[in-house]
């Protein structure tokens, strides 16, 4: 009888936490990896570099939560580095972001199609360079006194700035997702490095 009472006190709990849904049950999977394309929201930025550059993030989620409505909320750890380049001029960011993510459905529903928002914060690092016929230089030289700039003049700057980022997206199945954000990440060279960014990414 004490025999069968201490396997059953050994069992129970190793039974209880097998039983117990894990953080890939109740929400989507910690380590998220996307890919994309990055626009730039100056336009000053596009003429210089190109329309369209690359977007990529990695991440880190922590378990999901319910809101006080019982839809899903997560809050996520993030990495983000954007680049535009092109004609020998580049705009670049990396960012150190926190943002949280509401979906449209509770913790335990969250595992078909679902869309979702969200808000970030972040650290933004943010490089320019520029030559002396980009206008990326012109606009950061007016006003300036300095005159014409010769052609072979190259100017860089990089600054650390506060900034944010607004966020759509849509789930599939807690695996895969497609994603849209507007990234404010500050001015360099006196011009936006402001961006939207389109991507696709996994969880694993």
């Amino acid at each position: 009888m004490k025999s069968s009472l201490l396997k059953l006190a050994l069992i129970a709990p190793l039974a209880a936490l097998l039983a117990a849904p894990s953080h890939a049950q109740v929400g989507q999977k910690a380590i998220s990896l996307e890919i994309g394309g990055n626009y730039a929201a100056d336009g000053d930025v596009r003429d210089a570099t190109q329309d369209v550059g690359i977007h990529v993030g990695v991440g880190y989620s922590l378990p999901m939560k319910p809101t006080a409505s019982g839809r899903a909320s997560w809050t996520t750890l993030g990495l983000m580095y954007n680049k535009n380049s092109g004609n020998g001029n580049e705009l670049s960011v990396w960012g150190l972001t926190a943002e949280q993510r509401y979906s449209l459905a509770s913790p335990r529903s969250y595992s078909t199609t679902t869309p979702y928002v969200g808000l970030g914060l972040g650290v933004y690092r943010v490089h320019g360079e520029a030559d002396g016929e980009d206008i990326i230089l012109e606009t950061a030289t007016a006003g300036s006194g300095a005159g014409e700039v010769p052609e072979d003049t190259n100017v860089d700057e990089t600054k650390t700035r506060i900034g944010g980022r607004f966020i759509v997206g849509v789930d599939f199945n807690r695996a895969y997702y497609i994603e849209a954000a507007y990234n404010l990440t500050g001015k360099v060279l006196d011009t936006r490095s402001d961006s939207i960014t389109l991507s696709a990414g996994a969880r694993f």
